[in-house]
């Protein structure tokens, strides 16, 4: 890839402050488009019409979800409150968006971190954000400075209704908790959307129905149905 900047894994830097700023210019918008959506008015028009930007806070992920690609880079690291500041006030500028999507896995493991971003944005800046989060970890005082600092669409991820599959996939969350929360920022309002997978092996009819039942909750704004893909060097893929 002309002009990347490659790291010998042996010497990643342990903080994403130690790389240089990010050159934005010749980010092409367009290639995150989404399709176009009427069901929340005009907030997802922009967000469907490419008028966001991209950007990750941190990089790796401590989870091991089994359908997952992620097979390297664990180590959970970020950048500095003040670098995140700075890299979206640079990333808004050069492409004139106030719309900002945090593509980051975990973005609040480190909730008081992630306070000081929230804190930062909410003084220096007028974006407004997509967020995704494993939102049974979030608290409602979290939420409230999320929705200050700018936070108008919040993406959740049970990837099923049905306890035993999502025990299969590894995924490590309390459903009850993460409908709550996700009730609580809709009330609050902000656009939360659901993310539903299919097809997981032996996933039985009633378990497939437990996920729509949980899709067609009062409070989701949007439901993202996924089909599993098996891919390779993932847990789930020693099952081929």
């Amino acid at each position: 890839v002309p002009l990347a900047l490659c790291w010998e894994r042996s010497f990643l830097p342990e903080s994403l402050d130690d790389v240089p700023p990010v050159d934005w210019s010749d980010l092409d918008l367009a290639l995150y488009r989404g399709n176009r959506s009427s069901r929340s008015g005009e907030f997802i028009y922009h967000f469907a019409s490419g008028e966001w930007a991209p950007f990750l806070a941190t990089q790796g992920c401590i989870y091991r979800c089994a359908f997952c690609e992620l097979t390297s880079g664990r180590q959970f690291r970020r950048y500095s409150p003040k670098r995140v500041v700075e890299e979206l006030r640079r990333l808004s500028d050069i492409h004139q968006t106030r719309y900002i999507f945090l593509y980051d896995n975990f973005i609040h493991l480190d909730k008081e971190w992630f306070r000081e971003v929230l804190d930062r944005l909410e003084k220096k800046a007028d974006l407004v954000f997509i967020v995704l989060a494993m939102a049974d970890r979030l608290d409602p005082e979290l939420i409230d400075r999320m929705l200050a600092a700018g936070m108008r669409y919040l993406a959740c991820f049970p990837e099923s209704g049905a306890d035993r599959i999502r025990r299969l996939m590894r995924k490590p969350i309390r459903l009850d908790r993460l409908l709550a929360r996700m009730r609580y920022a809709s009330e609050q309002g902000a656009v939360v959307s659901c993310s539903i997978l299919f097809g997981w092996p032996n996933e039985t009819a009633d378990e497939a129905e437990q996920s729509i039942r949980l899709a067609a909750e009062p409070f989701i704004d949007v439901v993202l149905c996924n089909q599993l893909i098996y891919f390779a060097g993932a847990e789930l893929s020693k099952l081929l």
